[in-house]
Protein backbone atom coordinates (compact mmCIF):
# COMPACT_ATOMS: atom_id res chain seq x y z
CA UNK A 1 0.00 0.00 0.00
CA UNK A 2 1.22 3.51 -0.84
CA UNK A 3 0.30 6.44 1.42
CA UNK A 4 -1.38 9.36 -0.34
CA UNK A 5 -0.19 12.77 0.79
CA UNK A 6 -2.08 14.77 -1.82
CA UNK A 7 -5.51 14.71 -3.47
CA UNK A 8 -5.45 12.93 -6.81
CA UNK A 9 -7.89 15.48 -8.27
CA UNK A 10 -6.70 18.91 -7.15
CA UNK A 11 -3.40 18.24 -5.38
CA UNK A 12 -4.73 19.54 -2.08
CA UNK A 13 -3.66 18.22 1.32
CA UNK A 14 -5.61 15.28 2.73
CA UNK A 15 -7.41 15.76 6.01
CA UNK A 16 -9.64 13.73 8.28
CA UNK A 17 -10.87 10.20 7.60
CA UNK A 18 -14.27 10.16 5.88
CA UNK A 19 -14.94 6.41 5.62
CA UNK A 20 -13.26 3.43 7.27
CA UNK A 21 -13.59 -0.28 6.66
CA UNK A 22 -15.28 0.26 3.27
CA UNK A 23 -15.81 -3.07 1.54
CA UNK A 24 -16.61 -4.11 -2.01
CA UNK A 25 -20.20 -3.15 -2.88
CA UNK A 26 -20.93 -6.62 -4.24
CA UNK A 27 -19.15 -8.53 -1.52
CA UNK A 28 -16.61 -10.08 -3.88
CA UNK A 29 -13.37 -8.71 -2.44
CA UNK A 30 -12.54 -9.37 1.23
CA UNK A 31 -10.37 -6.24 1.42
CA UNK A 32 -11.37 -3.13 3.40
CA UNK A 33 -10.47 0.43 2.34
CA UNK A 34 -10.15 3.86 3.94
CA UNK A 35 -11.06 7.23 2.38
CA UNK A 36 -9.84 10.64 3.54
CA UNK A 37 -11.26 14.07 2.75
CA UNK A 38 -9.32 16.60 0.67
CA UNK A 39 -9.09 19.88 2.54
CA UNK A 40 -9.27 21.85 -0.71
CA UNK A 41 -11.93 20.25 -2.92
CA UNK A 42 -13.59 17.93 -0.32
CA UNK A 43 -13.15 14.87 -2.56
CA UNK A 44 -13.00 11.43 -0.93
CA UNK A 45 -9.57 9.98 -1.70
CA UNK A 46 -8.52 6.36 -1.19
CA UNK A 47 -5.65 6.28 1.31
CA UNK A 48 -3.44 4.35 1.38
CA UNK A 49 -3.58 3.56 -2.33
CA UNK A 50 -3.23 -0.14 -3.21
CA UNK A 51 -0.53 -1.12 -5.65
CA UNK A 52 -1.40 -2.92 -8.89
CA UNK A 53 -0.28 -6.25 -7.41
CA UNK A 54 -2.51 -5.70 -4.38
CA UNK A 55 -5.50 -4.92 -6.61
CA UNK A 56 -4.90 -8.07 -8.63
CA UNK A 57 -4.77 -10.02 -5.39
CA UNK A 58 -7.94 -8.38 -4.02
CA UNK A 59 -10.15 -8.94 -7.06
CA UNK A 60 -10.65 -12.00 -9.27
CA UNK A 61 -9.79 -11.82 -13.00
CA UNK A 62 -13.52 -11.76 -13.88
CA UNK A 63 -15.68 -9.38 -11.84
CA UNK A 64 -19.43 -9.18 -12.43
CA UNK A 65 -22.74 -9.17 -10.59
CA UNK A 66 -23.42 -12.88 -11.17
CA UNK A 67 -20.68 -13.67 -8.64
CA UNK A 68 -22.82 -12.32 -5.81
CA UNK A 69 -24.44 -15.14 -3.78
CA UNK A 70 -28.20 -15.17 -4.46
CA UNK A 71 -31.00 -16.69 -2.38
CA UNK A 72 -33.94 -15.04 -4.19
CA UNK A 73 -34.38 -13.28 -7.51
CA UNK A 74 -35.09 -10.01 -5.70
CA UNK A 75 -31.60 -10.07 -4.19
CA UNK A 76 -29.94 -10.03 -7.58
CA UNK A 77 -32.10 -7.14 -8.73
CA UNK A 78 -31.50 -5.36 -5.43
CA UNK A 79 -27.74 -5.64 -5.88
CA UNK A 80 -28.11 -4.22 -9.38
CA UNK A 81 -30.32 -1.38 -8.17
CA UNK A 82 -27.95 -0.55 -5.34
CA UNK A 83 -25.03 -0.46 -7.76
CA UNK A 84 -26.92 1.83 -10.12
CA UNK A 85 -28.03 4.09 -7.30
CA UNK A 86 -24.49 4.22 -5.89
CA UNK A 87 -22.76 5.05 -9.16
CA UNK A 88 -25.56 6.51 -11.29
CA UNK A 89 -28.24 8.12 -9.09
CA UNK A 90 -30.01 9.51 -12.15
CA UNK A 91 -30.14 7.38 -15.29
CA UNK A 92 -30.18 9.23 -18.61
CA UNK A 93 -32.99 7.25 -20.18
CA UNK A 94 -35.92 5.03 -19.39
CA UNK A 95 -37.64 2.22 -21.31
CA UNK A 96 -40.73 3.20 -23.28
CA UNK A 97 -42.57 0.04 -22.22
CA UNK A 98 -45.09 0.76 -19.42
CA UNK A 99 -44.54 -2.78 -18.12
CA UNK A 100 -40.92 -1.83 -17.43
CA UNK A 101 -42.17 1.03 -15.26
CA UNK A 102 -44.40 -1.37 -13.33
CA UNK A 103 -41.57 -3.87 -12.89
CA UNK A 104 -39.18 -1.17 -11.68
CA UNK A 105 -41.73 0.01 -9.13
CA UNK A 106 -42.34 -3.56 -7.96
CA UNK A 107 -38.64 -4.27 -7.50
CA UNK A 108 -38.10 -0.96 -5.71
CA UNK A 109 -41.07 -1.70 -3.46
CA UNK A 110 -39.96 -5.24 -2.59
CA UNK A 111 -36.34 -4.20 -2.05
CA UNK A 112 -37.38 -1.15 0.00
CA UNK A 113 -35.31 1.16 -2.20
CA UNK A 114 -35.12 4.62 -0.64
CA UNK A 115 -35.40 6.74 -3.78
CA UNK A 116 -35.93 6.41 -7.53
CA UNK A 117 -35.52 8.88 -10.38
CA UNK A 118 -37.63 8.43 -13.51
CA UNK A 119 -36.27 10.33 -16.51
CA UNK A 120 -38.33 11.18 -19.59
CA UNK A 121 -35.43 12.70 -21.52
CA UNK A 122 -34.20 11.10 -24.71
CA UNK A 123 -31.60 8.60 -23.66
CA UNK A 124 -28.54 6.55 -24.30
CA UNK A 125 -24.84 7.01 -23.82
CA UNK A 126 -22.41 9.25 -25.67
CA UNK A 127 -22.01 6.45 -28.20
CA UNK A 128 -25.74 6.17 -28.93
CA UNK A 129 -27.16 7.08 -32.35
CA UNK A 130 -28.62 10.59 -32.57
CA UNK A 131 -32.23 9.34 -33.05
CA UNK A 132 -31.94 7.39 -29.81
CA UNK A 133 -30.68 10.43 -27.94
CA UNK A 134 -33.49 12.62 -29.30
CA UNK A 135 -36.45 10.30 -29.75
CA UNK A 136 -36.17 7.01 -27.85
CA UNK A 137 -37.92 7.68 -24.57
CA UNK A 138 -41.33 7.96 -23.01
CA UNK A 139 -42.19 11.70 -22.99
CA UNK A 140 -42.00 13.02 -19.47
CA UNK A 141 -45.73 13.69 -19.02
CA UNK A 142 -46.65 10.16 -20.18
CA UNK A 143 -43.93 8.63 -18.01
CA UNK A 144 -45.09 10.61 -14.98
CA UNK A 145 -48.66 9.40 -15.53
CA UNK A 146 -47.47 5.77 -15.71
CA UNK A 147 -45.35 6.10 -12.57
CA UNK A 148 -48.18 7.75 -10.62
CA UNK A 149 -50.61 5.05 -11.71
CA UNK A 150 -48.21 2.42 -10.42
CA UNK A 151 -47.61 4.29 -7.16
CA UNK A 152 -51.36 4.50 -6.55
CA UNK A 153 -51.74 0.76 -7.15
CA UNK A 154 -48.95 -0.04 -4.69
CA UNK A 155 -50.40 2.29 -2.08
CA UNK A 156 -53.92 0.89 -2.47
CA UNK A 157 -52.55 -2.60 -1.81
CA UNK A 158 -50.68 -1.46 1.29
CA UNK A 159 -47.28 -1.91 -0.36
CA UNK A 160 -44.18 0.18 0.25
CA UNK A 161 -43.88 3.14 -2.14
CA UNK A 162 -40.33 4.52 -2.52
CA UNK A 163 -39.57 8.21 -2.66
CA UNK A 164 -39.42 9.37 -6.27
CA UNK A 165 -38.18 12.21 -8.44
CA UNK A 166 -39.22 13.00 -12.01
CA UNK A 167 -36.84 14.32 -14.65
CA UNK A 168 -36.81 15.04 -18.36
CA UNK A 169 -36.62 18.54 -19.80
CA UNK A 170 -37.58 20.34 -16.60
CA UNK A 171 -36.02 23.80 -16.74
CA UNK A 172 -38.29 26.32 -15.01
CA UNK A 173 -40.58 26.92 -12.06
CA UNK A 174 -43.86 26.21 -13.88
CA UNK A 175 -42.72 22.69 -14.75
CA UNK A 176 -41.59 22.05 -11.17
CA UNK A 177 -44.96 23.29 -9.88
CA UNK A 178 -46.89 21.06 -12.28
CA UNK A 179 -44.74 17.97 -11.66
CA UNK A 180 -45.17 18.07 -7.89
CA UNK A 181 -48.83 19.11 -7.99
CA UNK A 182 -49.67 16.37 -10.49
CA UNK A 183 -48.35 13.73 -8.09
CA UNK A 184 -50.47 14.78 -5.10
CA UNK A 185 -53.78 12.94 -5.00
CA UNK A 186 -54.62 14.28 -1.54
CA UNK A 187 -52.13 12.57 0.80
CA UNK A 188 -48.99 14.43 -0.20
CA UNK A 189 -47.00 14.26 -3.43
CA UNK A 190 -45.45 11.02 -4.67
CA UNK A 191 -42.75 13.08 -6.40
CA UNK A 192 -40.59 14.42 -3.60
CA UNK A 193 -38.31 16.28 -6.01
CA UNK A 194 -37.56 17.04 -9.62
CA UNK A 195 -34.17 16.19 -11.12
CA UNK A 196 -32.43 18.67 -13.39
CA UNK A 197 -29.16 18.42 -15.30
CA UNK A 198 -28.94 20.28 -18.61
CA UNK A 199 -30.39 23.58 -17.42
CA UNK A 200 -28.22 24.08 -14.30
CA UNK A 201 -25.17 22.95 -16.29
CA UNK A 202 -26.08 25.53 -18.93
CA UNK A 203 -26.34 28.21 -16.23
CA UNK A 204 -22.86 27.29 -14.99
CA UNK A 205 -21.32 27.28 -18.46
CA UNK A 206 -22.93 30.54 -19.59
CA UNK A 207 -21.97 32.28 -16.34
CA UNK A 208 -18.37 31.22 -16.78
CA UNK A 209 -18.45 32.22 -20.47
CA UNK A 210 -19.71 35.75 -19.82
CA UNK A 211 -17.30 36.22 -16.90
CA UNK A 212 -14.42 35.33 -19.23
CA UNK A 213 -15.75 37.73 -21.87
CA UNK A 214 -15.90 40.47 -19.25
CA UNK A 215 -12.34 39.75 -18.15
CA UNK A 216 -11.18 40.04 -21.77
CA UNK A 217 -13.27 43.19 -22.30
CA UNK A 218 -15.04 41.38 -25.12
CA UNK A 219 -18.70 41.44 -24.04
CA UNK A 220 -21.28 42.10 -26.77
CA UNK A 221 -21.99 45.83 -26.81
CA UNK A 222 -25.73 45.41 -26.42
CA UNK A 223 -25.26 43.10 -23.42
CA UNK A 224 -22.79 45.50 -21.77
CA UNK A 225 -25.10 48.47 -22.32
CA UNK A 226 -28.05 46.65 -20.77
CA UNK A 227 -26.43 44.78 -17.89
CA UNK A 228 -22.97 46.28 -17.31
CA UNK A 229 -19.40 45.38 -18.14
CA UNK A 230 -18.41 43.58 -14.94
CA UNK A 231 -19.71 40.38 -13.30
CA UNK A 232 -20.41 42.45 -10.20
CA UNK A 233 -22.93 44.36 -12.33
CA UNK A 234 -24.60 41.68 -14.43
CA UNK A 235 -25.02 38.98 -11.75
CA UNK A 236 -28.11 40.07 -9.83
CA UNK A 237 -27.20 37.96 -6.80
CA UNK A 238 -23.71 39.44 -6.45
CA UNK A 239 -24.43 41.87 -3.60
CA UNK A 240 -26.49 39.31 -1.72
CA UNK A 241 -23.58 36.85 -1.83
CA UNK A 242 -21.03 39.60 -1.24
CA UNK A 243 -22.74 40.52 2.03
CA UNK A 244 -22.51 36.92 3.20
CA UNK A 245 -19.17 35.76 1.79
CA UNK A 246 -17.24 38.99 1.25
CA UNK A 247 -14.31 39.03 -1.18
CA UNK A 248 -14.57 35.27 -1.77
CA UNK A 249 -17.24 35.96 -4.41
CA UNK A 250 -15.62 35.76 -7.82
CA UNK A 251 -12.50 34.12 -6.36
CA UNK A 252 -12.89 31.10 -4.09
CA UNK A 253 -16.56 31.16 -5.12
CA UNK A 254 -16.23 31.25 -8.93
CA UNK A 255 -18.62 33.17 -11.17
CA UNK A 256 -19.92 29.85 -12.50
CA UNK A 257 -21.17 29.06 -8.97
CA UNK A 258 -22.71 32.53 -8.74
CA UNK A 259 -24.53 31.81 -12.00
CA UNK A 260 -25.86 28.52 -10.66
CA UNK A 261 -27.01 30.20 -7.44
CA UNK A 262 -28.71 32.95 -9.46
CA UNK A 263 -30.50 30.40 -11.62
CA UNK A 264 -31.79 28.31 -8.71
CA UNK A 265 -32.55 31.09 -6.20
CA UNK A 266 -33.36 34.23 -8.16
CA UNK A 267 -34.97 32.65 -11.21
CA UNK A 268 -36.56 29.35 -10.19
CA UNK A 269 -36.90 30.07 -6.46
CA UNK A 270 -38.54 33.46 -6.86
CA UNK A 271 -40.77 32.28 -9.72
CA UNK A 272 -41.92 29.23 -7.79
CA UNK A 273 -42.77 31.33 -4.74
CA UNK A 274 -44.84 33.66 -6.93
CA UNK A 275 -46.77 30.77 -8.49
CA UNK A 276 -47.41 29.19 -5.11
CA UNK A 277 -48.53 32.50 -3.58
CA UNK A 278 -50.96 32.94 -6.45
CA UNK A 279 -52.48 29.58 -5.52
CA UNK A 280 -52.47 30.39 -1.79
CA UNK A 281 -50.11 27.48 -1.23
CA UNK A 282 -46.97 28.21 0.79
CA UNK A 283 -45.43 24.74 1.05
CA UNK A 284 -44.50 22.48 -1.84
CA UNK A 285 -46.26 19.46 -0.37
CA UNK A 286 -49.56 21.38 -0.40
CA UNK A 287 -49.56 21.63 -4.20
CA UNK A 288 -52.12 19.20 -5.58
CA UNK A 289 -53.95 18.16 -8.71
CA UNK A 290 -56.74 20.61 -7.86
CA UNK A 291 -54.28 23.39 -8.75
CA UNK A 292 -53.99 22.13 -12.34
CA UNK A 293 -56.17 21.88 -15.44
CA UNK A 294 -55.58 20.18 -18.77
CA UNK A 295 -55.55 22.37 -21.86
CA UNK A 296 -56.43 19.53 -24.24
CA UNK A 297 -58.58 16.42 -24.11
CA UNK A 298 -55.49 14.37 -24.92
CA UNK A 299 -53.76 15.70 -21.81
CA UNK A 300 -56.88 14.90 -19.79
CA UNK A 301 -56.90 11.36 -21.14
CA UNK A 302 -53.23 10.81 -20.24
CA UNK A 303 -53.16 12.47 -16.81
CA UNK A 304 -56.74 12.18 -15.57
CA UNK A 305 -56.73 15.92 -14.81
CA UNK A 306 -59.92 17.55 -16.21
CA UNK A 307 -59.87 20.27 -18.83
CA UNK A 308 -60.69 23.84 -17.81
CA UNK A 309 -64.35 23.56 -18.90
CA UNK A 310 -64.81 20.52 -16.63
CA UNK A 311 -62.77 21.76 -13.68
CA UNK A 312 -64.79 22.39 -10.50
CA UNK A 313 -68.02 21.33 -12.26
CA UNK A 314 -69.74 20.08 -9.12
CA UNK A 315 -68.49 22.98 -7.00
CA UNK A 316 -69.59 25.45 -9.68
CA UNK A 317 -73.18 24.21 -9.53
CA UNK A 318 -73.17 23.88 -5.73
CA UNK A 319 -72.18 27.52 -5.29
CA UNK A 320 -75.10 28.66 -7.43
CA UNK A 321 -77.62 26.27 -5.88
CA UNK A 322 -78.96 28.43 -3.05
CA UNK A 323 -82.37 29.35 -1.73
CA UNK A 324 -81.69 32.14 0.76
CA UNK A 325 -80.62 35.74 0.27
CA UNK A 326 -77.45 35.20 2.27
CA UNK A 327 -74.32 36.62 0.74
CA UNK A 328 -71.36 34.26 0.39
CA UNK A 329 -68.17 36.05 1.47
Amino acid sequence: MVANKRCLFCGGELGEVLFENVRDHRGISPKAWTFRKCRKCSSAVLDPMPTLDELLEAYPPVYHVEQVPQTHWIHRVQYRLETLLFYEPTDSSFPANPAAVAFTLRVASEAKVDFLTFDGAGGGTGMSPVPMMHECSTPTLYLAAQVLKGAQILKSKGKYVPGMAIAGGIIDETQIFKAIAMSNFGDGPFFKAVAMARSPITAVMKADYFARLAEADDLPHKFADLYGKKPEQFFVSYYELKEKYGDAVGKEIPWSAVGLYTYFINRIGTGLKQLMAGNRKFKLDLLSRSDLASLTERCERVTGIPTIDKKDEELFEAILDYESDAVVV
